[in-house]
C-alpha cells in the first residue's frame, strides 16, 4: 500500500502581492496533493494579506499567520518550521514556480532514501516577468559533490529544498547570520546525506533589488564568519590569505578576478584538495570532477582578461578536457564576439 506522508509547505511572505498569486497556484495545484500550507505573512504593507484571506476560503490546506511588523525571513521561517505537522518541509518563496510534480518528486526520493536529510532541485532563473533564461549552473546532485562544492558555493537553492523534520536542528535559522540557509545546510551536511535532483523543479525569480550593494558586503561578510567555522569544524587549517583568496571564488562575489588572482586561486584550490583529503573527506576523483567546475567558473570572472584568462585557465591545476566549451564562451563575450562572428561568417561562406 502506497504511503502519503504529510509534507508541510513554509513560505513566509513580505510584500509579495506582484508574484503571490503564481507560487500559490503552483502549489495548491501539485499533483501531490497530502500538504498542508503554511504562510508566513511578515508584516506586508501591500496586498499581500488579502489575496492570502482569499485564497484561505478557497483551499482548507492553508493555514496562514501573520506578524504585525517585519520580523526578518529567519524568524519567520522559524516559526513556520515550529507550527508545521508534516513528516517533510519543503520551502517555498512568495515569488517563485513551483513545478507541478516537485513535491511528488521529492518525496519519492526521500522515501526511498531514509538516512537522506535534505532533498533539492535545478532551478531555471526567470527576470520579473520574463520568459525563463537558463538553469543556475553548478547545482552538485550527489552526496559525495555536495559536500564538496559546499566549500564554495551555496549547496541549495533555499526554496527547492525539502527537509526531513526529524534531522532539523532545534534552531534551524539564526537571525544574526546573514546567510542563514548556506548556515543551515553546512550543519545540516556534517550530520546525514544530502542531494539535489538532476532537474528543474522550479523557477527561481531574480529582482534587481536583490544585488544592492550593501547586501553584497553583508553576504561576504557572513560567508568569511561559515567558511572560517566551517574549515574549523572538520580541523581544516586555513590561513587570513587563504581565506581571502577563498572569497573570491564564489558566485556571489561579483568582483572581476585579475590574472594574479586567478593564479593564487589556482594554487589554493590545489592545496584545499591536499587538505581534503589528508582528512579524509573526499576521494580524489570527486574533487577533481568538482574543482575542474569550479576553476572554470572562476575563469569565466575574468574574462574581462581576454586570452590571458584563457591561457591561465589551460595551465591551471584543474582545467577540464571541456576545453571547446569554455573556448566558445570566451569567443562569444563582448571582447571576442565580433572576431568570433567574422570567422563564422568567412568558415561558413
Amino acid at each position: 500500500m502506497p504511503k502519503f506522508p504529510l509534507v508541510s509547505v513554509v513560505m513566509p511572505v513580505h510584500n509579495g502581492a506582484r508574484y503571490l498569486r503564481e507560487a500559490l497556484d503552483s502549489i495548491l495545484n501539485q499533483t501531490y496533493e497530502n500538504i498542508e500550507f503554511i504562510i508566513i505573512d511578515d508584516g506586508s504593507t501591500d496586498e499581500s494579506w488579502s489575496i492570502l484571506e482569499a485564497y484561505v476560503h478557497s483551499d482548507n490546506r492553508i493555514k496562514t499567520f501573520r506578524h504585525q511588523q517585519n520580523m526578518g525571513l529567519a524568524h519567520s521561517l522559524n516559526r513556520g518550521f515550529a507550527i508545521s505537522e508534516g513528516e517533510y518541509i519543503a520551502r517555498m518563496d512568495s515569488d517563485d514556480i513551483s513545478f507541478p510534480n516537485r513535491i511528488e518528486l521529492q518525496v519519492d526520493f526521500m522515501e526511498q532514501h531514509t538516512d537522506y536529510a535534505i532533498v533539492g532541485s535545478k532551478t531555471e532563473l526567470i527576470f520579473n516577468n520574463k520568459k525563463p533564461s537558463g538553469i543556475i549552473p553548478l547545482t552538485f546532485t550527489s552526496y559525495e559533490a555536495l559536500k564538496v562544492g559546499s566549500f564554495f558555493y551555496c549547496p541549495f537553492a533555499h526554496p527547492t529544498v525539502m527537509i526531513r523534520k526529524s534531522m532539523i536542528p532545534e534552531q534551524p535559522y539564526h537571525p544574526e547570520i546573514y546567510v542563514e540557509d548556506y548556515y543551515l545546510w553546512n550543519q545540516i551536511l556534517e550530520q546525514y546525506p544530502c542531494a539535489n535532483l538532476n532537474q528543474v523543479l522550479l523557477y527561481y525569480r531574480m529582482h534587481s533589488n536583490q544585488f544592492t550593494q550593501s547586501k553584497k558586503e553583508k553576504q561576504l561578510d557572513a560567508l568569511s564568519s561559515i567558511f572560517k567555522e566551517k574549515f574549523n569544524s572538520l580541523n581544516i587549517p586555513i590561513s587570513n590569505q587563504e581565506l581571502e583568496t577563498h572569497l573570491l571564488i564564489p558566485g556571489s562575489n561579483p568582483q572581476k578576478l585579475n590574472p594574479q588572482q586567478l593564479n593564487s586561486i589556482n594554487n589554493w584550490l590545489a592545496e584545499l584538495q591536499d587538505r581534503l583529503l589528508s582528512n579524509n573527506l573526499s576521494n580524489r576523483i570527486h574533487s577533481k570532477i568538482i574543482l575542474e567546475k569550479v576553476w572554470e567558473q572562476v575563469c569565466k570572472k575574468g574574462k574581462h582578461n581576454g586570452l590571458k584568462t584563457y591561457n591561465i585557465y589551460k595551465k591551471g591545476q584543474f582545467y577540464s578536457n571541456n576545453k571547446n566549451q569554455f573556448f566558445y564562451y570566451f569567443l562569444n563575450s563582448p571582447i571576442f564576439s565580433p572576431i568570433h562572428h567574422i570567422y563564422l561568417k568567412i568558415k561558413h561562406g
